[in-house]
Parts: structure tokens; C-alpha cells; sequence
């Protein structure tokens, strides 16, 4: 139903063209342009190596030792490849982010100190050169720290961070690789510095980033009540990283709840079907990690799993299948002996170099305040590997403002709107943007969109009001809906890429309605626009079934409105659908206010 079989070339070609065209067609009514839409050069950089993680266990469920090149074969998509590299457990040491989830509902689970203690026992665990990040969170993320297993911050943060009542899952996953991304970073663009500091937490040489190993090892329920990402944000970015994350799912995600408990069947089979898809999503940020999801009732016996996978845990490496073919590619690895293979079973491949991302970025950071042009340089290159990603084009849009190059600027500005609708910070820019540039109207049109979400718009409309006369449309615009839009729900990576492009054209779509604000899903909003899956074929034609599903926030009311599409790489019937679901939305949104009034 989702994911699964390779995405063939020509078919991931299709989805891209078809994404293009899409995106242009709604792009085109909000002047950005076909130009900003072509530009989407692919760039690889590096050894076009493909590392798959595979620990061997006995019968006992114990780490094997000593295996070398000739004691496995790799197959991909079904056929053998040769290997390359193999690094064994104990060639590398961990540098490993320890993410514990103190909410309260993983207390009433496991009553406090039982989780404590489990962390413990995991640390004395921990070999002498392993390097820890502490990353708790609840309603709150961290402070993390780095230490050794065995420093006395670390088991001092293990056993005084307090628990709290909301979860802040994702923005946790998404700053412990943060953390391991600082530790060990790419030197594409610049020479390493000189005198690398080798304590844990300091930035690895150019030499030492392979010789350590990097993963995430989270312990939680699943449940998400409080982050400022969403399950699809910290899914890419868990594919993006390249690292294994190792989920202890407890409480809700680790296991059917007692039946004993319920008054009804029916509120026993909601909670176990939420419970599910808790497990799901936590099984599904590790499967795309290439680490391994360990439900447990026993947190010691979840941690004791996680870390026989890491002690057994080897690295394969063989060169990546060219030309590379965008998808999921089904990854078998076979022993000779009578072991248990633990591995990831594919990989995600995408053309896009994640890793040269993040150095582009982070070489940019480093150069902003003294380089101007080279900093441009970086973002430019960000952008051209990764089009899709709003942070480079963000970044651009401010620097070349500030070198007073305004068309660009606002092209840029632009480009980080689309591809995150409803930004405040990116309208605000476009507002100061277009008074500079003259174009009052542009102006107006950011400025009122943006006081609607509650952003700062007096500075940009006190010039506004002095020296253009007021659209017609302010009122109706200041009084109209605001629509939060959420990232689709989608299980796995496969559909979450596949829907992306289809959210952001809809985003889009709905502002082509003078009256409409597309709001940050957080802001205060009117009405919730929830983009969710309900089934994607993975044979030819891709047949999409979607549901949008249409809240009245403040009156309570659900409207549902379903959306097939034959062929999802048929451009022309995407956009049909897609408009005709949005128009359908329109009416029944603009009826709902009409009541209100």
C-alpha cells in the first residue's frame, strides 16, 4: 500500500516533472515565474558510497565479533553487489545521543524512578572511548549535555531533570541531530581546522569524522503534544542525516493496551489503534534512519536490545548503482552462519546530497558576517542541491537585501514563501521588500496577511496609509479566514516526498482567494486543513486517495471532502483535483464565516 518496491528512473523522472508542473501552474498566478521554478540543477558530491548498518547476533541474542568482507553478501533490489567497506563493532567507537522522554505520560506508565534507572544502566553499559549527548525533554527540550558515559553531569541531568506534562518528541530528534552534526562536520567547502579538540562534544578532524560512529537512541511513547516540527519534518530529517535512530518505544507505542482497563470496547479499540500508529511512526523514523524500532514492556530489557544492536553493529559499504535510481531500494544481507541478521531493509535514494547541505549551510553561518559574497556563494550552492528546501532560500533573500540587490531579493523571499506557505518572518520580508521596490499593492496584500496572523505589521501599514490609497479588499481580508495547514499525515518517506509538492501547491492555492491567510499551523487560525493519505499504489499508474478534512475551529464542525487522482504523475489531473477540492473547501469555509457574521 505504501512505500516498498524501487522506484524505477524514468518513473521517479515522471514524479519530478510532475511536481514541476504543478507547482509552476499555481506558482505562475502569484508572479513567481517559470524561472524560479526550472532552476533545479542536481548535484552528488564524494565517493558515491552506500553504508547499510547490520548487527550480527548469536542464539543468546549476543553482539558477534570478528566477522570480516568475505562472511557476508549484500543484495540490492535482489541482485549481489560487492562490498567495499566493512568496519566492525569494534573498529569505532559511539558518539551516540541519548534522547529520554520525561513526560508524564510515560510516568504514568513507568513510574518515576524506573526510567532513571534504565538510563543508568544503559551508561555504565557504555565503553570507555563512547562519547554521550543527554538529550531529556518533556514540554520542554533539554538543556542536553555531552560527556563520557561515566562524567557525573551526565548521571547528575539522568537523575534531575524533572518530568513535565507536555512532549516535545520531534523538536528533541531534530536537535540531537543537531548536536551529532556539530560533532562531526563536513568539510567539503573549507580545511578542517587546525588543533581539533578530541573531548566529547568537540568538532571531529576531517580524519577522525569516520572513524567514530554516530546514532540516536530515543526512549519514548511516541506521542507528540507540543513540538514546533511535525512526524513529516523530523522524518526527512531523519532520512536526510544519514545516521541510525534506535527507537525504545514504552507505554502507548510499546505494546496493546490491558483490556481490563476499559469500561467499553470501543474506547479500548481507539486507544490500541492510537496506540499503533504511535508504534508506527516511531518504526518508521528508524526504518528510513536504517536504525531498528525495540518495543519492550521492560525499559532495562529495551535498552538491553538496543545496545546488543550497537555492539553488533556493523557497517557495509558498496558503491551506489549508477545511474541512481530515486525510491526505495530493498536491501537483503545474508551470513554464512547460523546468526541473526538485524539489518535495515532498504534505503531511500534521492539525488539530492543532504550531507553537502549541511556543510553549504553551515559554511554560510560561519562566513555571514565577514564574506558576503562567498556566503551568497554557499546558500547559492545549498539551493541548487537541495531546491525544495526553504532555509537557503531564506537565507538569500535576506543577504542580497542587504547588498541592496532587491529584485533578487524578493525572487528569493518569494521562493521561501512557496515553499513554506504562510511564513510570517518570509511575509514580513516581502512587505519591506515591495515599499521599497514601489509596489504598494504587493505590499498591502503581505502586510494585512501578515497583521492577520498576528505578525508585526504596524511599521509596514503606517507607510502604507501615508502614501497609497487602502484596497478595496483591506476589511474583507483583516475579517477573513485563516487557514492552518499542517504536513500531510503520511506513514512513510515514500509518500510524505510524493505529497509535499501537492500540500505546498494547495497552500498556495487557497490565497489566490483575496480574503484568505494561510497561517503557521500553531498561529491562531479559524479553520484546520488536514492533507491526509489514505492510500498510495506503487504500480503503474500511481493511483492517490486522499481525505481532506475541513475543522471549524471554533465552532467545532468537521466537513470532509475526498480526493482520488488516477495518476498521480499525470500533472494536468493533479492540478484539476486538486483545484476542485480547494474550490469545494472555499465554499464551505466562506459558508462557515457567512454563519459567524
Amino acid at each position: 500500500m505504501h512505500g516498498g518496491p524501487t522506484t524505477k528512473q524514468h518513473h521517479a523522472q515522471r514524479r519530478r516533472g510532475a511536481a514541476q508542473l504543478a507547482c509552476a501552474a499555481l506558482a505562475a498566478t502569484i508572479g513567481l515565474g517559470a524561472a524560479a521554478q526550472d532552476q533545479r540543477p542536481i548535484f552528488r558530491s564524494g565517493v558515491d558510497i552506500t553504508r547499510i548498518k547490520v548487527a550480527v547476533l548469536d542464539e543468546a541474542g549476543q553482539p558477534v565479533a570478528g566477522l570480516e568482507r568475505e562472511d557476508f553478501r549484500v543484495f540490492e533490489d535482489g541482485a549481489e553487489l560487492d562490498l567495499d567497506v566493512v568496519l566492525a563493532p569494534s573498529d569505532i567507537p559511539l558518539d551516540l545521543a541519548i534522547v529520554i522522554d520525561f513526560s508524564a505520560s510515560v510516568d504514568a506508565e513507568w513510574p518515576d524512578p524506573k526510567p532513571r534507572e534504565a538510563a543508568e544502566q544503559f551508561l555504565d553499559s557504555l565503553g570507555p572511548d563512547d562519547c554521550v549527548y543527554l538529550l531529556p525533554f518533556q514540554s520542554a527540550v533539554g538543556p542536553g549535555v555531552w560527556g563520557a558515559a561515566d562524567d557525573p553531569a551526565i548521571h547528575d541531568l539522568v537523575n534531575s531533570y524533572p518530568y513535565g506534562w507536555s512532549t516535545r518528541l520531534y523538536d528533541a530528534l531534530r536537535d540531537a541531530h543537531a548536536a551529532l552534526d556539530a560533532r562531526a562536520p563536513d568539510y567539503s567547502f573549507i580545511e578542517p581546522p587546525q588543533g581539533t579538540g578530541r573531548g566529547c562534544g568537540f568538532p571531529l578532524g576531517a580524519d577522525d569524522v569516520n572513524q567514530r560512529r554516530a546514532a540516536i537512541v530515543v526512549l519514548s511513547d511516541g506521542e507528540d503534544t507540543g513540538s514546533e516540527l511535525q512526524y513529516a519534518d523530523v522524518l526527512l530529517a531523519s532520512h536526510e542525516a544519514g545516521r541510525p535512530v534506535f527507537s525504545v518505544a514504552v507505554g502507548m507505542a510499546g505494546d496493546r493496551p490491558r483490556r481490563s482497563r476499559y469500561l467499553s470496547l470501543q474506547a479500548y479499540r481507539a486507544d490500541a489503534d492510537y496506540g499503533e500508529s504511535l508504534q508506527d511512526q516511531l518504526a518508521e523514523i528508524s526504518r528510513v534512519s536504517g536504525g531498528q524500532l525495540v518495543s519492550q514492556r521492560d525499559i532495562e530489557d529495551g535498552y538491553e536490545d538496543v545496545l546488543a544492536l550497537l555492539r553488533g553493529y556493523y557497517v557495509l559499504g558498496y558503491r551506489t548503482p549508477q545511474p541512481v535510481e530515486e525510491g526505495w531500494h530493498g536491501v537483503r544481507v545474508e551470513i554464512d552462519a547460523d546468526h541473526q541478521v538485524v539489518t535495515q531493509p532498504g534505503v531511500y535514494r534521492t539525488n539530492t546530497d543532504y550531507r553537502a547541505v549541511r556543510g553549504a549551510l553551515r559554511r554560510a553561518t560561519e562566513l555571514q558576517g565577514s564574506a558576503p559574497e562567498e556566503t551568497l556563494a554557499m546558500l547559492d550552492v545549498a539551493s541548487q542541491l537541495a531546491p525544495d528546501l526553504a532555509v537557503p532560500a531564506f537565507g538569500r533573500g535576506v543577504l542580497l537585501e542587504r547588498l541592496g540587490r532587491l529584485g533578487p531579493a524578493r525572487a528569493a523571499m518569494e521562493r521561501a514563501l512557496w515553499l513554506s506557505p504562510g511564513t510570517p518572518a518570509a511575509r514580513s520580508r516581502l512587505a519591506g521588500l515591495a515599499l521599497r521596490l514601489n509596489d504598494p499593492s504587493a505590499a498591502w496584500t503581505h502586510a494585512l496577511r501578515l497583521r492577520r496572523v498576528g505578525g508585526d505589521a504596524r511599521r509596514f501599514l503606517s507607510e502604507l496609509e501615508k502614501g497609497s490609497v487602502e484596497p478595496q479588499g483591506r476589511e474583507a481580508l483583516l475579517r477573513g479566514p485563516r487557514l492552518g495547514l499542517p504536513k500531510p499525515l503520511a506513514p512513510d518517506l515514500e509518500a510524505q516526498l510524493t505529497l509535499r509538492p501537492i500540500w505546498r501547491s494547495m497552500g498556495h492555492a487557497f490565497e489566490q482567494d483575496p480574503t484568505v491567510t494561510v497561517a503557521p499551523y500553531r498561529s491562531a487560525i479559524d479553520f484546520l486543513v488536514r492533507m491526509e493519505l489514505r492510500e498510495l499504489q506503487v504500480s503503474e499508474p500511481r493511483r492517490m486517495d486522499l481525505r481532506l478534512q475541513l475543522v471549524d475551529v471554533g465552532e467545532r464542525k468537521e466537513e470532509e471532502l475526498q480526493l482520488v487522482v488516477g495518476d498521480v504523475d499525470d500533472a494536468a489531473e493533479v492540478a484539476t483535483v486538486l483545484q476542485t477540492a480547494v474550490d469545494q473547501a472555499l465554499t464551505w469555509i466562506h459558508d462557515r464565516m457567512a454563519r459567524r457574521n
